[in-house]
């Protein structure tokens, strides 16, 4: 029986191509318009593919629609990337002049993954033994913590009045950034779970979308100018919380396979109790730092 649940994908589709082309009207010659405009896009793809039958399987490419679900994940990091670099930066020239050694490889792995999965090649089977989608989730893993790290340096850039008009957009895209780290994360550490997310992305993508548009309509975004030092990206809380994670996540994985089994539930509750407290007093620490 077909639920409104059902039809939240096709609808999340529209939300954010509508969000996008919005931005990009406003002014398509901007960086970070463009950026934010491919990225929303690229999640609509996605939401658009799962509606239309994509496989809930991590790493498929075999339909058409898979492919499309896999080419949109894929085009996350790059759109992303570029959108935290220059939303909000009175120097946006120089923040790509100081990342252009990770920008290079970021949009030649893109394009190299997109062809992978596009064509469904056996390449990296061949040279690594690991499937496509296996490194898909190593690269948005390692990307999206560094797109996360600068949009907390845009936010902790700001004074306070133009924090006020640029956090709930921040919060939105953040949010769904977030959630698909911990997701490629699950991927990575707990590859034989087959777990999907689908359902529980599509809800967090569509509050996203409400805050980002909240953000959009109240403030009339994309022309607020921030001074973000260099020394926030070293400082930053953000990849000091997915380190955590990742070693906690990681360490709580080889206990169960030497113990023998956790109840779910069980191995939930704990990293919630390991991993709140650290982040709260992580976060402190930053904040008296900054």
């Amino acid at each position: 029986m077909q639920t409104l649940f059902n039809f939240l994908p096709l609808l999340n589709a529209l939300f954010c191509l509508g969000i996008g082309l919005y931005v990009l009207s406003r002014n398509w010659k901007i960086a970070a318009n463009i950026g934010f405009f491919v990225g929303m896009a690229a999640l609509g793809g996605m939401e658009f593919a799962a509606y239309m039958g994509a496989s809930t399987a991590h790493g498929v490419y075999a339909s058409s629609y898979d492919k499309l679900f896999g080419a949109a994940e894929i085009l996350l990091p790059a759109s992303w990337f570029v959108f935290s670099l220059s939303f909000a930066r009175a120097e946006a020239s120089r923040s790509f002049e100081r990342w252009r050694v990770v920008s290079i490889p970021l949009f030649a792995l893109t394009a190299l993954l997109l062809l992978l999965s596009v064509t469904d090649s056996g390449l990296s089977e061949r040279v690594t033994s690991k499937g496509v989608g296996f490194w898909v989730s190593v690269f948005l893993v390692l990307s999206l913590t560094i797109t996360l790290a600068n949009l907390e340096s845009t936010l902790r850039s700001a004074d306070p009045a133009r924090r006020g008009k640029i956090k709930f957009l921040l919060l939105g895209i953040g949010s769904i950034l977030v959630f698909l780290l911990y997701t490629h994360s699950q991927y990575l550490l707990f590859p034989r779970l087959g777990q999907d997310f689908s359902a529980v992305q599509s809800s967090i993508l569509f509050i996203a979308c409400l805050l980002v548009t909240f953000s959009l309509v109240r403030h009339q975004l994309m022309d607020v100018d921030v001074f973000v030092s260099r020394d926030f990206v070293y400082q930053s809380f953000t990849v000091g919380a997915v380190g955590v994670y990742l070693l906690v996540v990681g360490l709580a994985g080889q206990a169960i396979k030497s113990v023998g089994g956790i109840p779910t539930l069980y191995l939930k509750s704990l990293f919630v109790f390991l991993t709140v407290p650290s982040a709260v007093v992580s976060y402190r620490t930053a904040s008296r730092e900054g």
